[in-house]
C-alpha cells in the first residue's frame, strides 16, 4: 500500500491490544527500527492492524509526521510500491533521478522528511528492503515479516502475541453495536469470539453481517455454523466459512460471485473498480455490496479498493472455475488491447499474466506478458522482467528475430542486477539467433554484440571483449554511414580493453575519438559517455597528465549535476575519483571537502552502515590523519573498522586494511606500542586468509618493520624485511616494482645501522628495478633516489648526495602537485646537503619553501611542520643570525608540546637546537641541561637512531667542557665515541669532532697521554682524506699545548710555527683561525718567560678578534684579559688595569654584573698582581670583588 496518510477504521482496539500498543511505542521511539514477529507461528497475530495503530498513536503526538505504508512480498510488489509512492509525491524529478532505482529517491525523501512512521509489510524477504532501511538514522520503522523464517537480518524482533478469543469478542461488540449486557447475548458473544478468533477480519465481517441484516449473536453464529465446505478446501477456515457466509447472503440484484471472480485475477492492492465492473446494472449493487461487506480496507478512495491480504488470497478458493476462466478471457483481451498503460497497474496485470500463462500462450497472453515485462523493467523490477523475457522467449509463438530481442531485453535485465554470466548466455543466444536468420538487421547484431563485448569487459575477459569487438569492428565498416551511437560505443569498449591491459597511452585516442563521434547523438548523460569521461580520466592519470585528468573529471561533475536522470551515488562517482585525484597529489585540502560530499551522498543513499560508506569514512580518515588531525582522525578509522568487522567480520582481510591505516595514524603520533598491537592483529588475520606473496600482506610487515625501526630495532626491522624480499623473489619476476619496495625499505634499515655498503647496493638496485618498470619520471623513482641520496648524506659524500636529491625533486615537481608533501620532504633533504657544503644561503630558501608547503597541506600547528622550523632555526643560528633561530625554535617547541608532547623524537631535536643556541650565548650550564632532556627523550623513546644520540651525546660533552665539567664530559663523549666507531663507512667528521673534545677534556683534567692519543687519531682520520682542516687545526694547537706542559717547547713552538704559516697561507694574515694558534703560541713563550715575544702575538690576538668579531663581542674579552696578564708581568700594571676593565664591561654587558666570567677576570687580575708583588693594586681589585658578590648576594635575597 503505497500511498500515505491513509486513514483506516478508526476502531476502539481490544484491551489487550490497547495494552500491546502502549508497550510498543516507547521501544519504537528508542530503536527507531523493530520487526513484528508472530509468537505463536501459524496463527494469526494481527500485526498488520498492530503496526496501524502504533502508527497512528505516534501520528497523534505529532501531526506533520506522515505514516507510509509499503509491501514487500515480492521484488514486483516492493518496487513498484515505492514507484508509485513517487508518482502520488511527484518526486520523479528531486528524488527519483533514475526511475530504475526508485530507493534512493525514497531514503533521500525519508531524510528531508525527517519525522515519519514508515510501515513495510508482508516482507518476504529482507535482501529486498535491505537498501532502504539499513542505517536508515531518521523516523520510525515498523517492519512485518511474512513468514518467522530466516529473520536473522531482521533488527529488534519484538513477539506479537496470537489474536485471541477475547479479542474477536470485544471487537465484534463494538463493530456490530451490541453491547452484550444481557446474559443471553454476552454467552452468544463469547461463543462467537471462540469461532471467530482465527483472524481479526472475521470480527469485522461477521459485524457488517450482523448490522446489514439485523440478526442476533446466536442467529449469526447459527448461520456460520450451517456453512457447508469440504475441509479440504482452503476456504475451511472461519475466515474462509465467514467470507462463504457473506456471499451467500448478498442482495439477489449483485453480482458479487462476478465481482470477486475479477478481483481475484488482480493484485490485492488498489484494485481499480472499472476493473471489477461489467456494465450491467447490477455493478452499482455489487459495488456497494462490496464496500459495506468489511471484505475491503474502508478508504475514501471513489476510484479502487483494496482487499486485505487473507481475503484476497480465499478468493480463487471461493469464486466456481467457470466463473473463472471466463473473467480471465475477458479481462485479459481488455488488458492486451488497452494502449494506456502506466505503473499503477503493474501488480495488477503481473497477477493476470501469472494466471494467464498457466492456462496457455495465446496472442492476448503474449502481449500483456511484452507489457508487464516493459512496466516490470520501468519501475526497477529487473527480476521479474527477465522471468517475462524469458517465458516469451520460451513458449509465445514468435518469429525468429522476435525470439532475439526478447533473449537481448533478457540480458539487459540479467546486467543490471550485475549477473554478468547469465547475460552474456542471453546476449550469444541472440545474437546466434540473428546471424542464423536471414532478414536480420545489421544494426541489431552490433547492438547485440557491443553488449556481450561489455559484459566480457565487466568480467575482465578482455582477450575474449576483443574478439567480439573485432567482430563488430567488421560489421561497423559495412555500415555506410556508421551509425554514431554505437561507433562511439565500440571506441569506448576498444579503450576499456587498452585500459584494462595497462596500455593507457593507447586508449586515450580511443576514448577521445569515441566522444567526439558521440557528440550530439548520444546524451551528454548517457551512461556509456559517463563511463567514457571515467575512463579517460583514468587513463590520464595513469600517463602522469594530472591537470588533463583533473579537468575531465570536473567536466564529468558538471554534466551529472546538471542531469535529471542520475541518482545522487551515480553523480558522486567522479567527486570521490577527483577527490582521490587531489589526494594524491598532495592537495588535502581541496581533496577533504569532496571526501566529505561523498560521504555524505552515501550515508543517505546507502546508509550508515553500509560498506561503501566505511570506505569513505576511512579514506577520510586518512586524509585527515595526513594533515596531522589525528583527533578528528581516529574516530573515523574506528567507525570504518565497526563497519567494516560488521560486514565481514572479525578476521577478514578489508579489517586488517583499516587495522593498518589506523596503525600508520598512530605510528606519525609517536604511539608505538598501540600502533605495534594492531599490526600484529592485522598480520594475523592476512596469515590466515591471503597466500603468503600477497601484497596486503607485504604492506603489514612493512609497517611493522617500520615500527621496529622507529623504535631503534633496527635487527628485527631487517629480519622482517629480508624474509619478505625473500618471498618476493621466489614468487615474483625480479624485476618486478614490488621487489623494489621491499629492496628501498630493507636499505633505509641498513642505512639506519651505518650498514651502508650493503644499504646503497640495496637501493642501487631498487632504483634499477623502478627505472626499468616505471620510467625515469615515476615519483618511485624519486623515492629511490632519495634514499639512496640519504645514504651518501650521512656518508659524508656530498658531491654523490646532492645530484640525487636534486633529480629526485625535479621527477616529484613534474609528476606531483607543486606543494605535495614529497616534495617538502626532497626540499628538506637537499637543504641539508646545502648547509653541509655551507650554502647557507640556499640552504634556507629550500627549508623556507619546504616549510611553506607544509604549512599549506598540515597547516601550522602540525608536529612535521615544526620539524622543518627546527631545522631552519639551527641553520639560522650557524648563520649567526641568534634572534630568527631563537624565535622559530621557541615557535616550534610550542607546536610541538601542544601537538605530541614532550617525549616526542621531535621535541628532543628542538631541545638540541636550543642547546646550541645557548652555547653560543656562552650559557654552557643552560645548554647543557636541554642536552640532558634530549637525551633522556632519545633514550626512553628509542625513537631515535643511534647516530642522532651519538650527536646529542657529543654536544653535551662539548658544553660540559665548555663548563669546566671535563670529567662528565669524557662520559659522555666516551659513549659517543663506541657509537661512532660502531658505524664503519660512516661521515668521519662527528668522529673527528668527538676525538678533539674528548682529547681537550683529557688535557683539561692532565690526562696528557690519552689526550695525545686522541688528537693522534684526528690527525689519522685527516691523513686518510677522511675529515679535514676544521678538526685537524685544533688537534695540532692541542698536541703543541702537550708538549708545552711537557716542556718541550721547542717542539711546541715549531709545531705552531707550522700550523701558523699554513693558515696565513690558505686564508690570510687576518683568519679567524689564527686566533687559537696564535694564543697557544703566546702561552707557550709566557711559559719560558718570553714576555715580550708573546705580547706582540696577544695583541695580534685581539685585533683579529676585533675585527671579526667587533670590538664589545665576548670572545674580545678573553683576548683583552690574556694581554693584560702579559702587561702585568712586564710592568705595565696600569695599562694591564685598564684593559680588565674594558673586558670586565664586555662581560656585562653581555652576560650581567652577576655572572661568574665576570668575578673570574677580576680574580684572576688580582692573582697576577700578586704574583709581582703588586699587593695595593691587587687589594684594590679584591675589595672590588666582595662588592660584586655583596651585590648578587642582595639580588638573591631579592628573587627568593
Amino acid at each position: 500500500m503505497s500511498s500515505t496518510d491513509q486513514t483506516h477504521a478508526s476502531d476502539a482496539l481490544p484491551t489487550g491490544r490497547a495494552a500491546l500498543v502502549a508497550s510498543l511505542l516507547p521501544l519504537l521511539q528508542t530503536r527507531q527500527t523493530v520487526t513484528l514477529v508472530p509468537e505463536s507461528p501459524g496463527r494469526c497475530s494481527a500485526r498488520t492492524s498492530l503496526a496501524r495503530a502504533v502508527a497512528q498513536q505516534e501520528r497523534d503526538g505529532r501531526s506533520s509526521a506522515p505514516v507510509i505504508e509499503l509491501r514487500a512480498d515480492s521484488e514486483l510488489a516492493w518496487c513498484a510500491t515505492v514507484h508509485r509512492l513517487h508518482a502520488e509525491r511527484n518526486h520523479n524529478e528531486r528524488h527519483v533521478r533514475r526511475q530504475t532505482d526508485p530507493v534512493q529517491g525514497l531514503r533521500r525523501w525519508l531524510h528531508e522528511l525527517h519525522d515519519f512512521t514508515l510501515i513495510i509489510d508482508q516482507i518476504a524477504d529482507y535482501d529486498l528492503i535491505r537498501e532502504a532501511v539499513d542505517g536508515l538514522d531518521v523516523g520510525q520503522v515498523i517492519l512485518i515479516p511474512q513468514s518467522t523464517a530466516h529473520l536473522d537480518d531482521f533488527p529488534h524482533r519484538i513477539n506479537v502475541p496470537a489474536w485471541t478469543a477475547r479479542d474477536a469478542t470485544q471487537r465484534l461488540l463494538e463493530l456490530s453495536g451490541r453491547t452484550g449486557d444481557n446474559g443471553t447475548e454476552s454467552k452468544a458473544a463469547v461463543e462467537l469470539g471462540l469461532q471467530l478468533n482465527d483472524h481479526p477480519l472475521c470480527s469485522r465481517i461477521a459485524a457488517a453481517l450482523i448490522r446489514q441484516h439485523q440478526m442476533t449473536l446466536q442467529r449469526f453464529g447459527d448461520r456460520l455454523q450451517e456453512v457447508d465446505v469440504p475441509q479440504e478446501s482452503p476456504a475451511s477456515s472461519t475466515l474462509g466459512r465467514t467470507l462463504r457466509l457473506a456471499i451467500e447472503l448478498a442482495p439477489e440484484d449483485t453480482d458479487v460471485i462476478g465481482l470477486l471472480t475479477r478481483a481475484s485475477l488482480c493484485d490485492r492492492q488498489d484494485v481499480p473498480l472499472d476493473w471489477l465492473k461489467t456494465g450491467r446494472s447490477t455493478d452499482a449493487a455489487t459495488i456497494r455490496w462490496l464496500r459495506e461487506s468489511g471484505l475491503v480496507e474502508p478508504k475514501a478512495d471513489a476510484d479502487s479498493v483494496t482487499f486485505p491480504h487473507a481475503v484476497h488470497a480465499l478468493l480463487r478458493a471461493i469464486v466456481p472455475a467457470s466463473t473463472f476462466l471466463t473473467s480471465m478471457a475477458g479481462m485479459l483481451a481488455n488488458a492486451a488491447r488497452e494502449d494506456d498503460i502506466d505503473g499503477a497497474t503493474v501488480l495488477h496485470r503481473d497477477t493476470l499474466c501469472t494466471v494467464a500463462t498457466r492456462q496457455g500462450s495465446g496472442h492476448a497472453t503474449a502481449t500483456l506478458c511484452r507489457q508487464i515485462a516493459d512496466l516490470c523493467r520501468e519501475v526497477g523490477a529487473f527480476e521479474r522482467a527477465g522471468h517475462w523475457w524469458d517465458w516469451l522467449f520460451r513458449n509465445a509463438e514468435a518469429t525468429r528475430l522476435q525470439q532475439a530481442r526478447w533473449t537481448e531485453q533478457q540480458g539487459d535485465c540479467e546486467v543490471v542486477r550485475q549477473r554478468f554470466r547469465a547475460a552474456h548466455d542471453c546476449y550469444r543466444e541472440s545474437l546466434r539467433i540473428e546471424e542464423a536468420t536471414r532478414g536480420s538487421r545489421r544494426i541489431d547484431r552490433i547492438r547485440v554484440g557491443l553488449a556481450m563485448a561489455s559484459v566480457e569487459v565487466e568480467e575482465n575477459l578482455i582477450l575474449r571483449a576483443e574478439h567480439s569487438l573485432s567482430l563488430v569492428g567488421v560489421l561497423l565498416e559495412r555500415c555506410s554511414p556508421r551509425p554514431p551511437a554505437e561507433q562511439a560505443r565500440w571506441l569506448f569498449l576498444q579503450g576499456a580493453c587498452c585500459l584494462a591491459r595497462d596500455a593507457a597511452a593507447e586508449a586515450i585516442p580511443l576514448l577521445e575519438q569515441s566522444l567526439q563521434v558521440g557528440e550530439g547523438h548520444v546524451p551528454n548523460d548517457h551512461v556509456d559517455r559517463l563511463r567514457t569521461l571515467q575512463l579517460l580520466a583514468r587513463a590520464h592519470y595513469a600517463q602522469q597528465l594530472f591537470a588533463d585528468a583533473e579537468s575531465i573529471l570536473r567536466d564529468d561533475i558538471e554534466i551529472r549535476d546538471a542531469s535529471g536522470t542520475l541518482g545522487d551515488i551515480e553523480r558522486s562517482l567522479p567527486v570521490n575519483a577527483l577527490a582521490e585525484l587531489l589526494a594524491s597529489r598532495g592537495r588535502y585540502l581541496e581533496a577533504e571537502p569532496l571526501f566529505e560530499r561523498v560521504l555524505r551522498t552515501r550515508e543517505v543513499a546507502l546508509g550508515t552502515g553500509h560498506r561503501l560508506v566505511g570506505e569513505t569514512a576511512g579514506r577520510l580518515a586518512v586524509l585527515k590523519a595526513a594533515r596531522g588531525e589525528y583527533r578528528v582522525a581516529e574516530p573515523m578509522f574506528r567507525r570504518a573498522l565497526a563497519i567494516n568487522t560488521d560486514i565481514y567480520g572479525d578476521e577478514h582481510p578489508e579489517v586488517a586494511r583499516i587495522l593498518n591505516d589506523l596503525a600508520e595514524s598512530l605510528f606519525a603520533q609517536g604511539k608505538y606500542d598501540q600502533s605495534r598491537r594492531l599490526l600484529e592483529r592485522a598480520l594475523r588475520m592476512q596469515e590466515r586468509s591471503l597466500r603468503s606473496t600477497d601484497p596486503r600482506i607485504a604492506r603489514t610487515r612493512n609497517n611493522l618493520g617500520a615500527l621496529h625501526a622507529a623504535v631503534g630495532q633496527f635487527e628485527r626491522a631487517a629480519e622482517l624485511y629480508a624474509g619478505d624480499l625473500e618471498a618476493r623473489r621466489a614468487s615474483l619476476p625480479a624485476d618486478h616494482p614490488a621487489i623494489a619496495t621491499t629492496l628501498n625499505n630493507l636499505a633505509d634499515v641498513y642505512r639506519a645501522l651505518c650498514r651502508f655498503g650493503e644499504a646503497a647496493a640495496m637501493a642501487s638496485e631498487a632504483l634499477a628495478i623502478r627505472r626499468a618498470a616505471l620510467g625515469d619520471r615515476h615519483p618511485l623513482v624519486a623515492q629511490s633516489l632519495s634514499n639512496l641520496g640519504y645514504i651518501d648524506l650521512q656518508r659524508g659524500r656530498l658531491a654523490d648526495a646532492k645530484p640525487a636529491f636534486e633529480e629526485a625533486l625535479a621527477i616529484r615537481e613534474a609528476a606531483l602537485a607543486p606543494d605535495h608533501p614529497h616534495v617538502a620532504t626532497t626540499l628538506d633533504s637537499l637543504a641539508e646537503v646545502l648547509a653541509a657544503e655551507g650554502s647557507l644561503d640556499a640552504a634556507r630558501k629550500l627549508f623556507e619553501r619546504a616549510m611553506s608547503i607544509r604549512e599549506k597541506v598540515y597547516g601550522p600547528n602540525d608536529p612535521h611542520c615544526a620539524a622543518v622550523r627546527t631545522r631552519l632555526g639551527r641553520l639560522e643560528l650557524r648563520s649567526g643570525r641568534q634572534a630568527k633561530a631563537e624565535l622559530h625554535l621557541l615557535r616550534a617547541r610550542s607546536v610541538l608540546e601542544r601537538s605530541v608532547g614532550e617525549n616526542h623524537r621531535f621535541f628532543a631535536d628542538v631541545l638540541h637546537g636550543l642547546a646550541e643556541l645557548n652555547v653560543a650565548q656562552d650559557r654552557h650550564d643552560e645548554a647543557a641541561t636541554l642536552l640532558q632532556r634530549a637525551l633522556t627523550i632519545l633514550r626512553l623513546s628509542l625513537s631515535g637512531e643511534r647516530l642522532a644520540l651519538a650527536q646529542i651525546l657529543l654536544d653535551f660533552g662539548t658544553s660540559l667542557l665548555a663548563s669546566g665539567e671535563a670529567g662528565a664530559a669524557r662520559e659522555r663523549l666516551q659513549e659517543a665515541l663506541r657509537i661512532y666507531e660502531s658505524f664503519p663507512g660512516s661521515d668521519a667528521r662527528p668522529q673527528a669532532a668527538c676525538l678533539l673534545r674528548y682529547g681537550q677534556a683529557c688535557q683539561y683534567d692532565g690526562l696528557l697521554e690519552e689526550a695525545r692519543a686522541s688528537f693522534g687519531r684526528v690527525l689519522d682520520l685527516q691523513s686518510q682524506g677522511s675529515t679535514d682542516e676544521e678538526f685537524l687545526r685544533p688537534a695540532l694547537v692541542g698536541l703543541a699545548d702537550i708538549h708545552a706542559a711537557e716542556g718541550h717547547f721547542d717542539r711546541a713552538e715549531r709545531l705552531l710555527d707550522e700550523l701558523r704559516g699554513r693558515i696565513e697561507a690558505s686564508d690570510g694574515a687576518h683568519a679567524p683561525a689564527l686566533l687559537p694558534v696564535l694564543g697557544s703560541l703566546a702561552g707557550v713563550l709566557q711559559l719560558q718567560d718570553r714576555y715580550a715575544d708573546a705580547i706582540p702575538l696577544a695583541e695580534q690576538c685581539r685585533a683579529i678578534a676585533e675585527r671579526q668579531l667587533g670590538r664589545e663581542h665576548p670572545d674580545v674579552a678573553r683576548h683583552l684579559e690574556r694581554l693584560a696578564a702579559l702587561y702585568v708581568l712586564t710592568g705595565r700594571p696600569g695599562e694591564a688595569g685598564r684593559l680588565v676593565e674594558r673586558a670586565v664591561e664586555i662581560l656585562e654587558t653581555h652576560f650581567g654584573a652577576a655572572h661568574p666570567s665576570v668575578t673570574q677576570a677580576l680574580e684572576q687580575f688580582e692573582t697576577n698582581l700578586r704574583h709581582v708583588s703588586r699587593n695595593e693594586e691587587a687589594n684594590a681589585v679584591a675589595e672590588r670583588i666582595d662588592e660584586l658578590h655583596t651585590r648578587t648576594a642582595h639580588v638573591l635575597d631579592d628573587i627568593l
